[in-house]
């Protein structure tokens, strides 16, 4: 009998134990499915709040934005005329910084097709004049007509520096360049120029005596002819390369450096004698010689022949 109420107890005690276990997995399974439900509630909340927000923070932009456009059309920058006058300014200042350097590189061009030309010229005379087939002396009116003609080309041409460089001295007055430089420059230009425009005189007088006629030409012959075999020099004779004094070069660098006097003092002055064939300064006419004197009578003689 105790053994049977002990297998009965047991019995019960196994089956309460058992109904407590599926009620436990019951109670589990429903407090998950309502986590679930929450958790899946809650998302979807969640995201329905995340979508307002972010289409009221879309409206809100999109206005201000338009607000924004309406204002900058209605009321523009203050500084956008002055920004649009300095961009103009730069425009004009670099095309008028091109026209000039393209202005100063054909003038170079020019002037070196000139000098060219020149030199071309005097080397072909000087070869007719060592052959023999033309005479020192002897010109025609072509090269008469083409002498003016490069007298009026150098003319124009130095017309022409003197505007650009008046326009140049306009525009830009604050110079970085010294005063004193840009003076000694100049000044070594207008000795260039001088020295050109002195040649040319020179040339053109020559020519023009000498186009006079063959009269003219046969009275200087016999002249000279009488002054050589008196001894007396030829009036022609003092414009020679080899009468002519030595000239001192002037040197610029001595007066744009102040030191460079200091380190050249120990140095020797250097001349050198103008042997430029095309070249003949004006001298006067040496009317009298130490030790020798001319008489009147002869050039009476001189002047009745």
């Amino acid at each position: 009998l105790v053994e049977y109420e002990v297998d009965v107890w047991l019995f019960l005690v196994s089956f309460v134990f058992s109904v407590c276990q599926c009620f436990a997995v019951l109670e589990d399974g429903a407090l998950a499915h309502s986590l679930q439900e929450q958790e899946i509630e809650q998302y979807y909340t969640t995201n329905i709040q995340k979508n307002q927000l972010v289409q009221n923070d879309i409206r809100v932009a999109k206005r201000l934005q338009d607000e924004e456009e309406e204002q900058w059309v209605n009321t523009p920058p203050p500084h956008t005329q002055t920004h649009e006058q300095d961009f103009e300014y730069a425009r004009l200042i670099q095309e008028e910084i091109l026209r000039g350097a393209k202005e100063a590189q054909r003038r170079e061009q020019d002037d070196e097709e000139i000098a060219k030309r020149l030199h071309e010229e005097e080397k072909q005379r000087f070869r007719r004049i060592s052959r023999g087939e033309e005479s020192p002396t002897g010109l025609d009116l072509g090269e008469l007509q083409q002498v003016l003609q490069d007298e009026e080309l150098a003319r124009k041409l130095q017309e022409h520096e003197e505007k650009l460089l008046r326009r140049t001295s306009q525009s830009s007055p604050c110079s970085t360049y010294p005063e004193g430089d840009f003076k000694v420059a100049q000044v070594a230009q207008d000795e260039e120029i001088a020295h050109f425009m002195q040649k040319q005189e020179i040339r053109s007088k020559r020519r023009s005596r000498e186009l006079e006629g063959p009269s003219s030409w046969r009275e200087h012959r016999v002249q000279r002819e009488r002054l050589d075999s008196e001894g007396l020099p030829s009036p022609t004779d003092d414009c020679s390369p080899e009468n002519q004094p030595t000239q001192h070069i002037r040197n610029i660098a001595e007066e744009l450096d102040p030191t460079f006097q200091a380190r050249g003092q120990g140095t020797e002055i250097l001349g050198v004698g103008l042997t430029e064939p095309t070249f003949i300064p004006p001298t006067k006419r040496q009317t009298d010689k130490p030790g020798r004197s001319k008489p009147k009578g002869k050039k009476e003689n001189c002047k009745q022949q």
